[in-house]
């Protein structure tokens, strides 16, 4: 007896969609699988709004019209009145899309609404304009880096760059996983090539593991704070998004340092910075850390102090075998 069949949504017709943009371009399976969940994540979003304004409605169907609303609701600028034109007009002249309608259907159909076809296809053309766009951007970004193949990296780059993607991303608080890890300051070459600090930072982030904190400490320090069990997959997420929280909260302090012509990051810039964020921020006390010395962190491009950094890093990278 064979199985239910596994649904995966979007990710076939991504390639299909990115063959349209350009007949050599590629693109990697994990950032495939991201870019699908991306998409899963903006259609529950909308369909999200959807429901919410059909409660304030006293019809029981979901027209084009409510479908409308909910993306002009959740997208903004050119975005929004792009997808709205493109969509219309793929209603009015009923335009073969790439992607089948009853994906679209599946997430309207998940309450007691009765549905017309219009508002299914005005769903699906949206839904397929914002791939496209999406694939555009971050191809563009990848042609100018001289490659063929889109990664992960690309393209949340391309999307974060973006002046209509940015606050959507911020706003919903999405990340992707692989992402931008390594701050744009350190990546400095010497005599052509990159230094070997940054070259050992590069070649640890293409390991299949993809995380630079050890993973049993990170496993432990979950197990410590939950009390009890979790999944490994669970695991992998939250190391991702915690090592991506990370980043960005040093990404910022160091810009807060040298807006005051500082080269020591101290607690009262990850303070400021939590403050203007409106993250919740507690100061440890004395009795509970070893020394209150300021850590000292400087990006510059002296070989020797980032290696000394590097090699009192403890990093462990799981066997692929």
């Amino acid at each position: 007896m064979t199985g239910k069949r596994q649904t995966r949504f979007f990710d076939i017709y991504i390639t299909k969609i990115l063959k349209n943009i350009d007949n050599k371009a590629e693109i990697f399976r994990n950032t495939r699988e991201q870019l699908n969940q991306l998409l899963q994540i903006i259609v529950a979003k909308i369909v999200e709004i959807v429901y919410k304004l059909m409660e304030n409605q006293s019809k029981n169907t979901i027209n084009w019209k409510t479908i409308e609303n909910s993306v002009n609701i959740f997208l903004k600028g050119e975005l929004r009145q792009n997808s709205n034109d493109i969509a219309k007009n793929v209603v009015d002249n009923n335009f073969t899309l790439i992607v089948p309608f009853h994906l679209l259907e599946k997430w309207l159909r998940r309450e007691n609404y009765k549905i017309s076809k219009k508002s299914i296809l005005y769903l699906t053309a949206v839904t397929e304009y914002l791939l496209g766009e999406i694939l555009d951007l971050a191809f563009t970004y990848t042609q100018h880096q001289k490659r063929l193949r889109i990664t992960t990296s690309d393209i949340e780059k391309s999307l974060r760059e973006d002046i209509e993607f940015q606050p959507m991303l911020l706003r919903h608080n999405i990340y992707f996983t692989n992402g931008c890890n390594i701050p744009t300051t350190l990546h400095g070459k010497k005599n052509g090539k990159y230094t070997k600090s940054i070259q050992t930072i590069k070649k640890l982030q293409q390991e299949k593991n993809q995380l630079l904190l050890p993973n049993s400490q990170f496993k432990l320090f979950v197990r410590e704070m939950f009390g009890q069990k979790i999944s490994d997959d669970v695991y992998k997420y939250l190391q991702y998004y915690f090592e991506q929280f990370l980043d960005d909260v040093f990404r910022k302090s160091h810009e807060i340092i040298k807006y005051n012509n500082r080269n020591k990051l101290s607690s009262q810039d990850i303070e400021l910075y939590c403050k203007l964020k409106n993250i919740n921020f507690t100061k440890p006390s004395p009795e509970n850390i070893q020394s209150d010395v300021p850590i000292s962190v400087h990006f510059d491009s002296d070989e020797q102090r980032l290696n000394n950094f590097i090699s009192n890093v403890p990093i462990e990278i799981e066997s692929t075998a």
